[in-house]
């Protein structure tokens, strides 16, 4: 998951950089393939305390990975360590409330008008970025 989530970023350039468009591109790519089957062992692991013990390690590990990513494409949300986890547990929130609404069936636009909102929600948190709110 970790090489699939990087890959998602290893392409874009850097002008256009915005989280507007890291949103989109974790709708669009990351999220799509790997990313339910992800909740569906996140559920699971409610009930199981093997598996949960197993899932928190790798969810950690993901996260922390996510985080250098994004730190990475988003050197001023580096700056504040504590916003950057924050804005990335925000964004994999939004993100886990859309694959709920995928698996059972919420209307595409629906979905897209959540996006569009997150997006003109964050975006005055990321005033230097390029490409602005895209």
């Amino acid at each position: 998951m970790v090489r699939e989530f990087e890959a998602t970023f290893a392409d874009m350039p850097a002008s256009q950089r915005s989280p507007a468009t890291a949103m989109r591109l974790l709708y669009d790519h990351y999220f799509r393939a790997t990313f339910e089957p992800w909740l569906e062992l996140a559920v699971a692991a409610r009930t199981d305390p093997a598996l949960r013990d197993r899932f928190a390690q790798i969810e950690s590990r993901f996260f922390e990975a996510a985080l250098a990513t994004l730190t990475s494409l988003f050197p001023d949300a580096a700056a504040d360590p504590a916003f950057a986890r924050r804005a990335l547990r925000l964004t994999f929130a939004v993100l886990d409330g859309l694959a709920i609404g995928r698996m059972i069936d919420t209307p595409a636009d629906e979905l897209e008008a959540v996006i569009d909102t997150y997006n003109a929600i964050t975006a005055p948190y990321f005033p230097q970025s390029p490409g602005g709110a895209t």
